[in-house]
């Protein structure tokens, strides 16, 4: 199971806290090593690609609030952008 997965499971809870009262998201980490790991352990599926953590945390970001927050696609797009900007969306991850 990854972040984006419990992220996806408790949904309303992230969105209440990011989209309601304005929580801050911090994705960090070694990327290359947790690919790494992720291709040798035989519970993991294999990523091809070690950018795909921060872009799936995202994207389950993006569906909370889509889901929780009635968001179209598009808002939820700008949102995820405006988040970006304004500092409260960061992604500190390194190979």
């Amino acid at each position: 199971m990854y972040v984006q997965d419990l992220i996806e499971e408790d949904s309303a809870r992230v969105w209440e806290l990011v989209g309601v009262q304005g929580a801050w998201i911090y994705i960090s980490g070694y990327i290359q090593a947790l690919s790494l790991f992720l291709c040798y352990a035989d519970n993991f599926p294999l990523y091809s690609s070690s950018n795909k953590m921060p872009l799936g945390v995202k994207g389950a970001i993006k569906n909370a609030a889509i889901k929780e927050g009635g968001m179209t696609e598009e808002d939820a797009d700008k949102w995820i952008a405006k988040l970006e900007r304004e500092g409260r969306l960061v992604e500190e991850c390194w190979s």
